[in-house]
C-alpha cells in the first residue's frame, strides 16, 4: 500500500503540473502553476476575484477590472498567455472605461461577434467620489509601469511580441461621443503603441471615432510593430475645448519628446523614439477626415521605413496620408477611392520616399494628389517654435516613380508643388508669399 500511495504520489508530481483545469461558471483556464490562458464571457468574474473589494469597482467598471485581471497575472508569471474574449449567452459586449494594459508575450483574440466598447462614464467609487474615465481602451504596456515615466524600447522594461487578434465581426468601438458629462469633447484611444518591439493588431474593426477628439491608434516609437487586416470607419472632425476644429488622423505616427510632448500616456521616458519599420497593410479606412500620419516631430530622430501597402482607402474627407519628419517611406499597392478637400499624400519633410503601383481614383479638379512642404511647428510653446525646419528630399528614383508608375484616374490638380523654407514672422514660422500674396514655390511637377 504504502508502494502504491508512493508510486500515484510521483505520478502526479510529474504529470499533475501540466494538466489544464476549466472551471466552467468562470471561464478560467489555467495550468495548475501559472495562468496561460482564459476564455471569458461578459458574464466571467475577474480571476481570483481582482478588485471587486476595491471601493473603485462598480457596473461600469467590471468588464475593465475582468480583462485586467488575467492580464495582470499573464504579467505576473512573467511567462505571458492568451485571453480569449468571447461573445457568451448575451449579446457579446464588453464595456470599457479604463484602459487595459497589456505586457509581454501576451495574445489577446477577439472572437467573432464580440464587440469591446468604450464608455466615458466610469460610475463612482463606493465613497461617492467620480471616477474619471482613461484615454485609451488598449495600451501595449505592463499595468505595473503604466505611470513610470520610464519605459523604453529594447531596455527590457517595454512590452515586446504582443497582439491584439480579431476574428470574423471582431469590432472595438471608440464609443462616438458628441460630449462629456463634465463638459468639452471627450478624448479617446483605442489602442496606445509606446516603444513596442514586434507587436501587432489585426483583423479588428474599429468604428465610432465620430467626433471623438483622438486617434484609433497612437503609434509612438515601435520597431517591427505591425497593423494589417483591419477595417477603420468613421473618424470625422471633432471639435475641442475652445471650439476648434480638430483633424485627427485614425493612426497617428508620433515621438514623444519634453519639447513637442505627442503622446498622453505616462509610461515613456519623454526621449523622442523613432518608429521604425512599422508596416500598415492590407487594411480599409473610411468616412473620415485624415486616415494616417504625424502632425509633430522630432527634429533628429526621423520616423524610418514606414510601409504603407495593399490599402484601400474610401471618402476621406480632408487628408489622407500625411508623412511628417518620415525617411526611407514606401507607399505601394494601394487605392485611393477619395477626392479629399486637401491633399491625398500630404508630405513635410519626406526624406526619400517611394510611391508606386497605387491607384487614384479622383473626382474633384481642386483636389491635389501631392503636396510638398517644409516640416515645421506652426504653434506651441516657445520651445517648440524653436525646433528647426526639415526639408524634403525626393530622389530622382522617387520623382520618377511619382510621375509615371503609379495610375492616376479621373479629375484632379495636376501640379505638385514644393513650397520654398519657411520665415518667422513675430517669432511664428509661415510658409513666405511673393508680393501678389502668392506661395513661393521651389519646384513644381506636372502629372501627366
Amino acid at each position: 500500500m504504502k508502494k502504491l500511495l508512493t508510486f500515484f504520489g510521483c505520478f502526479f508530481m510529474v504529470f499533475g503540473l501540466s494538466m489544464v483545469i476549466n472551471i466552467g461558471s468562470s471561464g478560467i483556464n489555467f495550468n495548475l502553476n501559472n495562468v496561460k490562458g482564459a476564455t471569458i464571457t461578459p458574464e466571467s468574474k475577474p480571476y481570483k476575484d481582482y478588485g471587486v473589494t476595491s471601493k473603485n469597482y462598480n457596473k461600469q467598471r467590471k468588464h475593465s477590472y475582468l480583462i485586467q485581471s488575467y492580464l495582470k497575472a499573464f504579467e505576473d508569471n512573467k511567462k505571458g498567455g492568451t485571453l480569449y474574449l468571447t461573445k457568451g449567452s448575451g449579446n457579446g459586449v464588453y464595456t470599457l472605461s479604463n484602459e487595459m494594459c497589456i505586457p509581454s508575450n501576451v495574445k489577446i483574440v477577439i472572437k467573432d461577434g464580440v464587440t469591446v466598447k468604450k464608455t466615458y462614464d466610469a460610475g463612482v467609487s463606493k465613497d461617492g467620489n467620480e471616477i474619471n474615465a482613461s484615454t485609451y481602451m488598449f495600451s501595449f504596456v505592463p499595468i505595473s509601469l503604466r505611470s513610470s515615466g520610464a519605459v523604453k524600447r529594447g531596455s527590457g522594461n517595454a512590452t515586446e511580441n504582443s497582439s491584439i487578434i480579431g476574428e470574423g465581426s471582431a469590432t472595438i468601438d471608440a464609443g462616438g461621443a458628441t460630449s462629456y458629462k463634465n463638459g468639452g469633447q471627450p478624448y479617446c484611444g483605442t489602442i496606445a503603441f509606446g516603444d513596442n518591439t514586434n507587436c501587432k493588431v489585426s483583423g479588428i474593426t474599429f468604428k465610432n471615432m465620430n467626433k471623438t477628439y483622438g486617434h484609433f491608434m497612437e503609434v509612438n516609437g515601435t520597431a517591427d510593430c505591425i497593423i494589417e487586416n483591419n477595417t477603420f470607419i468613421g473618424g470625422t472632425t471633432a471639435i475641442d475645448e475652445n471650439g476648434n476644429k480638430v483633424n485627427a488622423e485614425a493612426i497617428n505616427i508620433d515621438t514623444f519628446d519634453n519639447v513637442k510632448k505627442g503622446f498622453s500616456g505616462k509610461w515613456l521616458a519623454p526621449d523622442g523614439t523613432r518608429n521604425i519599420r512599422l508596416k500598415i497593410r492590407n487594411n480599409k479606412f473610411s468616412d473620415m477626415n485624415i486616415a494616417i500620419g504625424t502632425h509633430g516631430y522630432t527634429h533628429d530622430n526621423p520616423h524610418k521605413q514606414v510601409e504603407i501597402t495593399g490599402n484601400t482607402f474610401t471618402n476621406i474627407y480632408s487628408k489622407v496620408i500625411q508623412p511628417m519628419r518620415w525617411k526611407e517611406t514606401v507607399i505601394s499597392g494601394n487605392t485611393f477611392n477619395c477626392s479629399p478637400e486637401n491633399t491625398i499624400i500630404y508630405c513635410r519633410s519626406a526624406n526619400v520616399m517611394d510611391v508606386y503601383n497605387n491607384t487614384f481614383n479622383v473626382n474633384n479638379a481642386s483636389t491635389r494628389i501631392y503636396h510638398f512642404r517644409y516640416a515645421y511647428h506652426q504653434s506651441g510653446s516657445t520651445d517648440k517654435l524653436k525646433v528647426e525646419p526639415v526639408a524634403n528630399n525626393i530622389t530622382a528614383e522617387n520623382k520618377e516613380n511619382i510621375l509615371h508608375n503609379n495610375t492616376y484616374n479621373g479629375t484632379y490638380f495636376k501640379n505638385i508643388y514644393f513650397r520654398t523654407a519657411p520665415i518667422k514672422v513675430n517669432g511664428v514660422y509661415t510658409d513666405p508669399k511673393d508680393a501678389n500674396g502668392k506661395w513661393i514655390y521651389d519646384d513644381i511637377w506636372t502629372l501627366d
